[in-house]
This record gives structure tokens, sequence and C-alpha cells, in this order.
């Protein structure tokens, strides 16, 4: 019996990209990842993403995807608080969850299925950021962006100080969009057709070789990101302001 769950972001070559980018110490010493998955839909009993015997709701419908890609990138949470909004429905339509991981990083989402979201998702170290280029189901590419941690400068009023505070300065950049920080390069990492195929390459290779399941979506991964969704959604369930006004 083989088994995979039908997540297909991680095997992108974006996703595949970020993953080897951190495994090199890109972007330093992992301390934050942050994602995030909205779409607003008008609320109706009749759509799935509302009706909770169908598994409705922000968290498994659109934030499965954040904690999924965190969850192959830091590993099971060790810690998990949430806050959101419950619907006439009965499911959490806005959810934002904060999640510590074992090597002490700190992941900050959101989800909604009644707000339009950026859908991105990027990592945040001592050394750097890295993001990706494209909605965070179909990424086609990373912003990675590298910066040395900042060193206590001694107190100076000299000119240098003083042109970085001019109010000429500060218009020039705004003007311009000029930053103090590191300017990110753009890479690209293209998939092809709609992007489903390349779990089912590796389904079939993994059969092939009879193994299984999938190093890059093995079935314990499926469990923890399930059970983490299941503890976002009783602390939300838990809060005493959860219930929204009927739309």
């Amino acid at each position: 019996v083989f088994a995979m769950e039908a997540m297909w972001t991680r095997f992108l070559p974006a996703a595949q990209a970020l993953k080897d980018e951190l495994a090199a110490g890109r972007v330093g010493e992992v301390r934050l990842v942050t994602g995030s998955f909205g779409t607003a839909k008008v609320p109706d009993p009749a759509d799935g993403s509302f009706d909770p015997a169908l598994d409705g709701g922000a968290i498994a419908q659109l934030g499965v995807y954040p904690l999924s890609l965190a969850q192959w990138l830091l590993g099971t949470p060790t810690l998990t608080q949430a806050t959101g909004t419950v619907g006439a429905t009965g499911v959490e339509e806005d959810a934002a969850f904060q999640l510590r991981y074992p090597g002490g990083a700190i992941g900050a989402f959101f989800a909604s299925i009644r707000a339009w979201g950026p859908n991105d998702f990027a990592v945040l170290g001592t050394h750097g950021t890295i993001g990706f280029r494209g909605p965070i189901v179909r990424p086609y590419g990373l912003l990675v962006s590298r910066q040395a941690p900042l060193r206590r400068a001694p107190p100076s009023l000299g000119w240098r100080t003083r042109l970085r505070e001019h109010g000429l300065t500060h218009l020039v950049a705004q003007l311009t969009g000029l930053s103090s920080r590191s300017p990110a390069k753009r890479l690209g990492y293209r998939y092809a057709g709609n992007g489903y195929h390349y779990e089912a390459d590796e389904v079939r290779a993994c059969v092939q070789r009879g193994a299984r399941e999938s190093s890059v979506m093995p079935l314990d991964d499926s469990i923890a990101v399930a059970t983490t969704a299941d503890a976002i959604r009783a602390a939300i369930l838990a809060s005493p302001t959860r219930r929204a006004d009927p739309a």
C-alpha cells in the first residue's frame, strides 16, 4: 500500500530550491517563518468551504498550505496559539496562528475564506530572507535577500549621519524606492503545465522502487499537519469572542 497526501506545492521547483537554499545556510539561522492564504468568498452554506461536515473553514481549506510547508522545513510545532472568527455556519472564517518549532523558530500565519490575502510565504533569518515569487500554492521563483546582522555602532553626529537623516535623502528614497537594505535577487524556478504532475512523478518513482511513502511527503508529516490544524481550530473555538455577525 502506498500513501501520500495530495499536497503538491512541496514538489514544485521553487519549493525545492527554497529548501536547498535553507540547507545551504543562505539566510543564516532561521528565526521566523511567515505565510498567508486568503480568498474572500460570499458565505453560502451550500459551498463546501463553509460546510463543517465537508471539513470547511479557513484552516482546512487554505491554512494547511503554510502549515505543510513550514512542517516540511522546520518539523512538528511544539507550541500552538491561535485566534479567529467563526461564522454563522460554524466554521472558522478567519484565522491567525502562531507556532514554535523544535529549533526555536517562530511561525506566524493567517488564513481566511472571507478576506483577500497576499498569499505569500517567506523564511526570515539572521543573514537575510527567502520568500516565494508567486502565490503560495504555485510559486515560480524566489526572492533572496542577504545581509549580515548589524553590530552596535558608536554614537555619531558626523556628516554621514546628518545626510542619512536629511529630509531630501528621505524624499529621494521614497521617489525611487531605494532602501538601506540589500536588494533582493529574483530567482526564477518556473513550473511546467499546471504544476500538479511533479507530485505524480514522485508517486510513480516511489512505486517503481517499491517505496511505501515519499521522503518529501511522508505520512507522518500529513498526520502532524492535521494534528496541528486540529489544535489551531480548537484554540479558535475556545475563544470567547469567536462568533461572527451573520452575513
